[in-house]
């Protein structure tokens, strides 16, 4: 039967893991053009990381994509996507 470590991570914000884990923290935001507008192009700022949420019994369950996009006039502005597509 699969085991648990007793001091596993908790869950954890977006904003925390931005700070705190490098595989986000030092990889650098990628600018992406969102859409063309008559005041010019929308631009955001994207990093991705893959993530594995626990499933039902509390284990690493199958792999996520994690998006994190940053609105480049509002650095403020931060949204998170989960995406279930292949990893490959």
């Amino acid at each position: 039967m699969p085991r648990l470590v007793a001091a596993g991570r908790k869950p954890r914000h977006v904003e925390d893991l931005l700070k705190r884990e490098p595989v986000l923290r030092d990889q650098p935001w990628e600018p992406w053009r969102v859409k063309d507008t008559e005041k010019g192009p929308v631009v955001w700022e994207v990093k991705h990381a893959l993530i594995y949420p626990k499933d039902e019994e509390g284990l690493p369950d199958k792999p996520y994509h994690l998006i994190v996009a940053r609105n480049v006039p509002n650095r403020d502005e931060i949204k998170s996507f989960l995406s279930n597509a292949p990893t490959q």
